[in-house]
Formats: C-alpha cells, sequence, structure tokens
C-alpha cells in the first residue's frame, strides 16, 4: 500500500454507481411514461399553471382605467373577487415555481479561478486586489460598480488585522 497516494477506486469527479443507477432508472421511466403515453410531471404541472392562470383571471378585479372605461362606453364590468383571485393567483406561483425547476437552468454565482491564481493574489494589497478584479471583470466584457466607501472598511478591517 503506497501512503498518502491514491492507487485505485473511483476516479475523482466521476458518477458514482448510486447515481448512475438513479439516473439510468430516471431514463427508464421518462421513456416507459412516453411509451405509454403518460404525461410527465413537468407536462402535468405546465397544465395546471395554465387552468390556474386562466382561473385567477376570471376572477381579477378589473383596474380603474378598465372600470373608468367600461363607464363611458356605457357597459357594465364584473367586479372581480379580491379573495378568489388571491387563491387562484398563488396557485398559479407554486406551480410556475416548481415548473420553474425543469424549464429554466439555476443560476448561481461560481468563481473559478486557475491553479496558480490564488498564489499571484494572496500577498496583494486591496488596492492591487482592486485593480486585478476590474481588469478580469473588464476581459470578460463587465464594469465595477464604484465602491469607494467599502473598500475604506476593508482597509480599516485590514489595519486592524495586521495589529491583532
Amino acid at each position: 500500500m503506497t501512503w498518502g497516494r491514491k492507487t485505485g477506486g473511483k476516479v475523482k469527479g466521476s458518477k458514482n454507481k448510486a447515481t448512475l443507477e438513479r439516473e439510468a432508472n430516471a431514463a427508464a421511466e421518462i421513456d416507459r411514461s412516453r411509451r405509454e403515453d403518460r404525461e410527465l410531471a413537468k407536462d402535468v404541472l405546465d397544465r395546471l399553471m395554465r387552468i390556474a392562470e386562466g382561473t385567477a383571471s376570471m376572477h381579477r378585479p378589473p383596474s380603474s382605467a378598465e372600470l373608468e372605461k367600461a363607464r363611458v362606453e356605457g357597459r357594465s364590468i364584473s367586479p372581480g373577487d379580491w379573495k378568489v383571485f388571491g387563491e387562484w393567483f398563488d396557485r398559479t406561483i407554486s406551480c410556475a415555481a416548481q415548473l420553474a425547476k425543469y424549464q429554466s437552468p439555476q443560476l448561481r454565482a461560481v468563481l473559478q479561478f486557475e491553479a496558480g491564481e490564488f498564489a499571484a493574489i494572496e500577498g496583494m494589497s486591496v488596492e492591487e486586489l482592486r485593480e486585478f478584479l476590474r481588469a478580469e471583470a473588464e476581459a470578460v466584457g463587465l464594469t465595477l460598480p464604484a465602491a469607494e466607501g467599502r473598500l475604506e472598511e476593508v482597509k480599516q478591517l485590514k489595519r486592524l488585522k495586521q495589529l491583532n
């Protein structure tokens, strides 16, 4: 046995057996649903969201502009029902929130550094770090807002750490 070195087992970053099995089962279930012409959960959620949205719109109280327009045109308009509208609006939002998991990518803040970059920024002063980050942001087309007040706070914290 070699001490301090990995000599076998699962390759780092590869999926373990449980994950592979779970993915295979999910794919098989999706295929089975399609063969049997069953709706997938995301399709059911989409349909239910549209029903809830339609029902909410039927009970939506009119705006003051809509009421004024109906009065000028001499026609009556349904007053709507805030309570029922609110209940169906909440149902619409609930379905939409669940459906978003399947339709939209999840946005996460990810900080990526190359292997040697930590060493490059470790000894930088606050001003040097700020310029480094500004240059990196500009390289990808971003502009950083001026944060002079925050910069002063960082400088003070850094001074306090040096005193301790």
